[in-house]
């Protein structure tokens, strides 16, 4: 066979077996970061895809609306076998269904743009009543939620659930809403521990955020998970270190890249599917008072 492709100079032509089979076997993922959250959920896009024999190409967008649509214009002019995406502040539905053909299925990760899109993500509004839940039985009943201001459905719904949470509970809580960086979460817990009245407890609405406050509670010397709780949305290797370690809502980043393959892929064989989400876990450390999580 390999003599029989010397002496004809055959060489495989991706673009005709494109044109052939009406796809490129290629699914196209866009993500907003390369940070730890999405390179676990890149994991389980990585082995679904190879189960099926499929590849995967990933660009990350940052928060630009433009610029992620200029690249689903991209992938469907090299007819994808379908678009794996979570949807940027700004993000376009009818722009999906004017633009991209039936032939390539689009399903959402993380984040939902609602309507008619289909998506795969975290039940966020669940995991923020277990961090209040656990806060309440502690004792404390004045939290702050610092947060990000972009109007994406992870952190819109996380700001729901806090809230309704405070209302079951009966909790005073207040809502600071911030960039969605380490310097966004530093300058908002700075006016929040500055206050006359400051919180017993603080939930940080990613990690990006909790980094700012952990630097800003130091800074003033406050005594994390002794003279204010702090808890925080994600888990990531270094909250288990942390000192005390960090109290956090864990999501299923893996199974939720696992699962968006897995909703292509029935879209692919026309089957019907709907959107789905997955639970949160509570994971109990130092950081909220648990001494015996701690020491």
């Amino acid at each position: 066979m390999q003599e029989a492709i010397s002496d004809t100079g055959y060489s495989h032509n991706v673009v005709a077996r494109e044109l052939k089979t009406g796809s490129s076997g290629l699914v196209g993922v866009l993500i907003v970061d390369y940070n730890e959250f999405y390179t676990d959920v890149l994991r389980g896009v990585e082995d679904s895809v190879g189960e099926l024999g499929w590849r995967f190409v990933v660009s990350s967008t940052g928060e630009q609306w433009e610029k992620q649509r200029e690249l689903i214009q991209i992938m469907v002019s090299r007819r994808m076998q379908g678009i794996l995406v979570a949807p940027v502040a700004g993000f376009d539905p009818e722009f999906i269904q004017a633009y991209v053909p039936a032939s390539i299925p689009v399903v959402q990760f993380d984040r939902s743009s609602g309507g008619h899109m289909l998506s795969v993500s975290s039940e966020n509004a669940q995991g923020a009543e277990l961090l209040i839940e656990h806060l309440y039985k502690h004792g404390y009943r004045h939290v702050s939620f610092i947060t990000g201001a972009d109007p994406i459905s992870s952190l819109q719904d996380r700001k729901r659930g806090l809230l309704a949470a405070a209302i079951k509970f009966g909790m005073e809580a207040c809502v600071c809403e911030m960039p969605t960086t380490s310097e966004g979460g530093f300058v908002a817990a700075a006016e929040v521990l500055d206050q006359p009245k400051r919180p017993d407890a603080i939930v940080a609405g990613n990690n990006p955020i909790l980094l700012g406050i952990i630097r800003a509670m130091r800074q003033r010397q406050i005594r994390i998970g002794g003279d204010v709780a702090l808890v925080s949305f994600d888990d990531l290797p270094w909250c288990e270190v942390s000192d005390p370690p960090i109290t956090v809502v864990h999501q299923s980043s893996y199974v939720m890249g696992c699962q968006a393959v897995e909703m292509l892929k029935s879209l692919v064989h026309g089957q019907h599917v709907k959107s789905r989400t997955l639970p949160m876990a509570l994971i109990v450390r130092g950081s909220c008072g648990c001494q015996s999580h701690w020491e």
